[in-house]
């Protein structure tokens, strides 16, 4: 048997229209970046000492498991946060109920303007208007409570046994 012939295969040259393509495209290209300009920006002015990084995106924590094996639980109740009202011989305790349609109650030291209202609402049925508190000399917080002018703020004691 004779040898086998190897075959040879040329690399043919890339066609010529092709060529001529890409060099037009080059060239557009070209056209364009000198037309847009170079792209030179002013330098910024640095007016503090350091430097500060940028606020990177934040995700929202998706944990894989709960770390508090038993969650938090609110402490205080409706009767914890409004305590007792203060003793109506006292004259602004009085002339409020009258004259402002508000009402007064001594509340707890950690509460706030939301949890006496939510107190409030649930015990005496009523909405509220608006809240002011106060912390007194002794140390006690003061809740003064206004109530809307279609309900009568000495109904409301009444109700609650206040009166």
């Amino acid at each position: 048997m004779p040898p086998a012939q190897k075959t040879v295969v040329k690399k043919e040259i890339a066609e010529p229209k092709i060529v001529e393509k890409k060099r037009e495209q080059a060239k557009k290209n070209v056209a364009k970046i000198t037309k847009r300009g170079k792209g030179v920006r002013a330098h910024k002015v640095w007016t503090s000492v350091t430097f500060k990084r940028p606020h990177t995106l934040r995700l929202a924590k998706k944990p894989k498991y709960v770390r508090k094996s038993i969650p938090a639980t609110n402490d205080m109740d409706t009767y914890q946060i409004l305590q007792y009202p203060p003793t109506l011989q006292n004259p602004k305790v009085t002339k409020a109920i009258e004259d402002n349609n508000t009402v007064a109650f001594v509340v707890d030291l950690k509460s706030n303007k939301k949890s006496i209202k939510k107190a409030f609402e649930e015990l005496s049925k009523v909405k509220v208007q608006s809240i002011r508190t106060q912390i007194t000399a002794k140390g006690k917080k003061l809740a003064w409570i206004k109530l809307p002018s279609n309900v009568e703020a000495i109904d409301v004691t009444s109700q609650l046994g206040m009166l």
